[in-house]
């Protein structure tokens, strides 16, 4: 009786088993894995070479472009990746239908990346407005001219022991190099990374989520299906608090991307 019983709980259980995977089988064919957020963060790890050691001025200024237009061009397919999900979550938001585990998760996890919190935010559609304005790409030119600017074509100090190309500050004690001619009352650093990656990173979060880039997002949301006006030439009206320089510097971007012919 008891070896009966035992085979007839062991079928049970096996019984069990197979059904729920069916069951799961099915819930992921409603909201597939497959359409999972890849990360859109950079992960190699370039290191800048002595730029420094070139004293052709065409041969350094070349060699910077070739090494920043292929991971500025990988970073951008990453988030256009991560945006055509984003539309996917949008598309279920505006039908109406409840966001599945998957969904949400990726949304969370999109709030956090982008700094798009529960707080200011509330509801799913606000959010993913919101986020349809900072998870886009930033053309290349203007990201590369912007580096070229700060970084002095990749031989300054603070990019040849720092990878830092965006003239990016910290302001925690020893995140950074600090400013030879720094004043005595301040406290920030340029903040170090450990590759150009990283910094190329850190530049597009800036960009994408810091408020006082709010114009350019603006901007770049009514000009991005217009590929006569979607480039860098255009977007960089946006960048006005990006340094102390306000109009003069968005000029000085504008005549890199032109003198460099990066667009």
């Amino acid at each position: 009786m008891q070896k009966r019983f035992s085979s007839w709980l062991l079928g049970l259980t096996l019984l069990g088993y197979a059904v729920g995977t069916l069951v799961l089988v099915f819930m992921l064919s409603q909201n597939p894995l497959s359409g999972k957020i890849d990360s859109d963060v950079l992960t190699s790890n370039t290191l800048l070479p002595d730029l420094t050691a070139i004293n052709q001025p065409m041969e350094r200024v070349q060699l910077f472009i070739e090494i920043m237009r292929p991971l500025v061009e990988q970073k951008n397919e990453l988030l256009l990746s991560t945006r055509e999900r984003l539309l996917q979550i949008k598309s279920e938001i505006d039908q109406k239908h409840e966001l599945g585990f998957v969904d949400r998760e990726q949304l969370n996890r999109l709030r956090e990346d982008f700094s798009v919190s529960t707080e200011d935010y509330p509801s799913d559609k606000q959010a993913v407005e919101v986020l349809l304005s900072r998870v886009d790409i930033i053309p290349p030119a203007m990201v590369i001219a912007q580096a070229a600017i700060e970084s002095g074509w990749g031989t300054s100090l603070f990019a040849q022991e720092g990878n830092n190309l965006f003239g990016e500050w910290c302001f925690k004690k020893g995140c950074g190099i600090v400013p030879t001619r720094r004043a005595a009352s301040a406290t920030h650093e340029v903040r170090k990374f450990d590759s150009i990656e990283d910094s190329i990173n850190s530049y597009y979060r800036n960009i994408n989520t810091n408020n006082a880039y709010r114009s350019l997002r603006d901007l770049r949301a009514k000009i991005r299906h217009d590929a006569t006006k979607f480039n860098g030439r255009t977007l960089v009206a946006g960048l006005g608090k990006y340094c102390g320089r306000g109009d003069i510097y968005i000029t000085e971007v504008r005549a890199m991307i032109a003198s460099a012919k990066l667009e």
